[in-house]
């Protein structure tokens, strides 16, 4: 870590079993981009379970998912979902499933997220939430909808 600091080289550590909130490509992007993929596939007349795509299949099947998959609609929904591009830099951190044994998120009192127009305040409520003792689910069905 010494060399990362002294190289000015910031270290994230994410908490564990967050990918779901943390990383907003996986749930709107890459699902839709895997089931292109699959309905491509599904298309050729000779596939079957045991055939082998190939290169060619593959680059064919690909392109046509990516074109029909990968578009600023989906990715745009998938950054506004999480809340990390656009709506609130503390919407991630109570996120409901995140948090353990609450139906709602928790706020500090008196303090409401205005997004970018109120960026103090928003990073002021962020600080606060951060301070705030939550733990991670380790299992599934821990977590709330």
């Amino acid at each position: 870590m010494y060399t990362c600091f002294r190289n000015k080289i910031h270290l994230l550590f994410l908490p564990a079993h967050t990918s779901h909130v943390l990383q907003p490509l996986d749930q709107s992007v890459f699902g839709p981009l895997k089931a292109a993929y699959k309905k491509e596939l599904g298309l050729l007349a000779e596939w079957d379970a045991g055939t082998v795509v190939g290169k060619r299949n593959f680059v064919a099947c690909y392109s046509k998912a990516r074109k029909a998959a990968l578009i600023s609609k989906n990715i745009i929904s998938s950054w506004k979902w999480t809340g990390l591009w656009l709506v609130s830099i503390a919407r991630p951190l109570i996120s409901p499933l995140l948090l353990e044994n609450t139906s709602t998120p928790a706020k500090p009192a008196g303090q409401v997220c205005k997004g970018l127009s109120d960026s103090k305040a928003s990073e002021k409520w962020a600080a606060d939430t951060s301070a705030v003792p939550w733990s991670t689910p380790k299992k599934r069905d821990k977590l709330q909808d």
